[in-house]
């Protein structure tokens, strides 16, 4: 039992290192904490959480300054800002957001051991950040899905009717 639990330590812990994660590649950007690559065949993107803001203002009540969903009522990306409000990424719009706490049943932190509740996927660094897929064409439509065109160097999102550039 000893050795078991010795196993899992060693385990759990290795996911708790500061260091790049790559999906898709082995050798992540050294610059990126979350590096993510899919190959020109395939045509996939980074799905980001869908939500209608009902479910945003019910769920995610204190939300920290970075975290991106899809808001399936306006149909747009929304990204929380520093000061608690959601701004939508390609008109900018600002909207406040409600406060308070919520409940997570399951939570990844990459260069974190404590992540946020309130996300699924926390990715924490001062030095690094998170690397899009890189696709030279728009993969399938899949509403809330976003990735990084190499053909045109634009971030693009996926709003439930058509492709957009996010910036």
């Amino acid at each position: 039992m000893k050795k078991v639990l010795f196993c899992v330590v060693i385990i759990a812990t290795s996911f708790m290192g500061i260091a790049q994660v790559g999906i898709g590649t082995t050798s992540p950007d050294p610059s990126a904490a979350l590096h993510l690559v899919t190959s020109t065949t395939v045509n996939q993107g980074l799905l980001i959480p869908r939500m209608t803001t009902s479910n945003r203002n019910t769920n995610i009540l204190s939300p920290s300054a970075g975290i991106i969903i899809f808001n399936t009522t306006d149909s747009e990306f929304q990204v929380s800002t520093a000061n608690g409000n959601w701004v939508s990424l390609g008109t900018y719009a600002t909207t406040a957001t409600v406060s308070g706490t919520t409940l997570s049943t399951g939570k990844i932190g990459i260069g974190t051991t404590a992540p946020d509740p309130n996300t699924i996927l926390d990715v924490s660094s001062i030095t690094k950040g998170v690397l899009l897929p890189l696709l030279g064409t728009d993969p399938a439509s899949v509403a809330g899905m976003i990735y990084y065109n190499s053909s045109t160097n634009r971030v693009r999102g996926y709003n439930g009717t058509t492709w957009a550039n996010l910036d």
